[in-house]
């Protein structure tokens, strides 16, 4: 089988495509597998009072919490989000962006809606 030559733009078009399809079977495989536990731990986290929240958050915490949060913004529960956000630290909120761009529009979506 010979397969046609492609231009620059139908193989960065083809990498995007391939790029995509892999991102959504890691993200199928972890909705079926991880996220479960994901969320567990995330409600572990949240209920944890805030003196006894861990100063150092693992790999598995942070994947954690990112889960948590997407899943309490998919339902609209901006509240919970600001309430696991206070717990963290400044150095967490800076070094990962995803976590703190949650905090800050909960934040603001709660304000607004005051």
């Amino acid at each position: 089988m010979i397969l046609p030559k492609l231009n620059f733009e139908q193989t960065v078009q083809r990498v995007s495509q391939m790029r995509r399809l892999a991102l959504s079977l890691r993200e199928a495989y972890e909705k079926q597998f991880k996220l479960e536990a994901w969320l567990s731990r995330f409600n572990k986290l949240r209920t944890m009072p805030p003196d006894q929240f861990p100063a150092k958050l693992s790999k598995a915490d942070l994947d954690a919490l990112r889960a948590g949060f997407r899943e309490n913004w998919a339902k609209g529960n901006f509240a919970i989000i600001a309430e696991v956000a206070e717990k963290l630290s400044a150095e967490v909120l800076q070094r990962d962006h995803v976590l703190a761009a949650f905090a800050g529009v909960a934040h603001e979506r709660i304000n607004v809606s005051s």
